[in-house]
């Protein structure tokens, strides 16, 4: 029996440009965060083609969050980094 193959629709994955739009950010400080390997996790799709899922970015600026005092919100996963 063939698995049936999953696919990711289109309006799941983000362009650069269009994720910089949303964020209103350039598209180079995106390419900045992807070298530094501290911004939204991303899909290498071919050569130079990235993609960001959504749940992905997602994810990465609920991590950046931070509460009222500018104090980390921690993600439940261990550590101390929301005591203040």
């Amino acid at each position: 029996m063939k698995e049936k193959e999953q696919t990711i629709p289109a309006s799941e994955l983000l362009s650069p440009d269009e994720l910089a739009a949303r964020l209103k950010c350039s598209v180079r400080a995106l390419q900045y965060l992807r070298t530094k390997g501290v911004g939204p996790s991303y899909v290498r799709l071919s050569g130079r083609k990235i993609r960001y899922r959504t749940e992905a970015v997602e994810a990465w600026l609920e991590s950046l969050s931070l509460n009222g005092a500018g104090v980390m919100i921690s993600s439940g996963e261990g550590g101390d980094d929301a005591t203040p």
